[in-house]
């Protein structure tokens, strides 16, 4: 899906990734958002991500 207000991923020329952990108005996701730990562990999800996409 194209969004109007992603200028940059829009005009894009190389491949890109827009990831989104949670939503800062929805209380239960601004209170995981806000915590370290939870910080950490959604970074962590991530990088093993794309380190398995790499891998293949």
């Amino acid at each position: 899906d194209t969004r109007d207000d992603l200028g940059g991923l829009n005009l894009s020329t190389v491949p890109k990734v827009f990831v989104e952990c949670g939503n800062m108005r929805d209380p239960k996701d601004a209170a995981l958002l806000t915590a370290a730990s939870w910080r950490q562990k959604a970074a962590q999800g991530l990088a093993d991500g794309i380190a398995g996409h790499l891998k293949g």
